[in-house]
């Protein structure tokens, strides 16, 4: 039986990527969708247990009029769906995904929460705008307290937020939340703004603007090597694994073990400092000439060339994260199959 699309059409807010195709459905779901192609955000079913969600939820949408197929991706935590965009709108489809959930239950605590980014969700381009507006806004925020003559924040003030948040504790929160994050560096830029000088938000900037960058390029690829990744449904569904911890704790990188080991220094030389000199202000300067916050952009700068160059050979970075970390690399397995194709080759 057909499920009627004349429900009106919910309002949502809408944020695309350059191309105008991707945007967050209503409630906050995570979608993508291109030229009647759609993958959409669904709790409980990357679990083990979660195959009669997925069972019901592939029913449910193909039977909706328009819908030519749909497959649950449990791996993704999305249901891919191939629709008759003149028939059935993507907001329909979600109407479809919220009664199912709500058939059995499901709460947001059970959406798959890895940390991962779908390369066709809109976040990481938005909170890169977000972040370069606010460098921007600090900037502007700068020269008016110069030329209105108000006072200037004293810059080993401002350069606090800076260099805490490359302490590998305070890094790795930030990089799980990127709301967070963002918050964090739009504080910053404002505080930075009213030191007047513009030289540090600049730099902050250009570096953003590579994270942006990488972002457009990655979801770009994506939207031309969707069709072709997942043709059509395979008659045989994805399999969910649980997800088990690393047996040990994700090793440091050389960057994060120098600023652990000179955090512990610079706290003990910028005890010396005020012991001698009775001045916090030396102290803090002791302290943040030890920050490696240069080292920390260019890593960032070199995985984010890396994933830009990545997408426009059509290659899709499924989790972007992997590119920060090619420096704790110390063992490369290969397939000896892949190894020993015709086609291919191993330099």
């Amino acid at each position: 039986m057909d499920i009627s699309v004349d429900t009106a059409r919910r309002v949502a807010s809408n944020i695309t990527s350059p191309e105008g195709m991707r945007r967050f459905a209503p409630h906050g779901r995570h979608t993508w969708k291109t030229d009647g192609r759609a993958h959409i955000e669904v709790k409980g079913v990357h679990r083990v247990d979660g195959h009669p969600v997925a069972d019901r939820l592939e029913h449910a949408l193909r039977d909706v009029e328009g819908v030519h197929w749909a497959e649950v991706n449990p791996v993704l935590g999305r249901v891919v769906v191939a629709f008759d965009e003149r028939t059935v709108g993507l907001d329909d489809l979600v109407d479809v995904v919220d009664s199912v959930e709500d058939e059995h239950g499901l709460e947001e605590d059970d959406l798959l929460a890895d940390g991962r980014e779908h390369p066709g969700d809109p976040d990481r381009v938005r909170w890169a705008i977000v972040e370069i507006g606010a460098d921007a806004a600090g900037v502007a925020v700068g020269l008016f307290a110069r030329f209105t003559r108000l006072p200037a924040l004293p810059v080993d003030l401002a350069a606090i937020m800076p260099a805490i948040d490359t302490l590998p504790p305070v890094r790795r929160r930030l990089e799980r939340h990127r709301a967070i994050e963002a918050a964090y560096v739009s504080t910053s830029a404002m505080l930075q703004g009213l030191t007047q000088g513009p030289a540090g938000l600049l730099v902050d900037a250009v570096h953003r603007g590579t994270l942006l960058r990488e972002a457009v390029a990655l979801g770009r690829a994506w939207d031309r090597m969707e069709s072709r990744l997942h043709v059509a449904p395979t008659g045989t569904r994805a399999q969910p694994f649980v997800r088990e911890p690393r047996p040990v704790p994700l090793p440091d990188g050389a960057l994060e073990q120098y600023a652990q080991r000179v955090s512990i220094a610079a706290l003990g030389a910028g005890a010396v400092t005020l012991a001698l000199t009775r001045r916090p202000r030396a102290v803090a300067g002791v302290v943040l000439a030890a920050v490696p916050r240069a080292a920390r952009l260019g890593r960032e700068g070199f995985a984010a060339q890396t994933g830009t160059v990545f997408a426009g050979r059509d290659a899709v970075t499924m989790d972007a994260r992997v590119l920060r970390l090619l420096d704790r690399v110390d063992t490369v397995v290969i397939d000896g199959e892949l190894a020993t194709q015709p086609r291919a080759a191993v330099d």
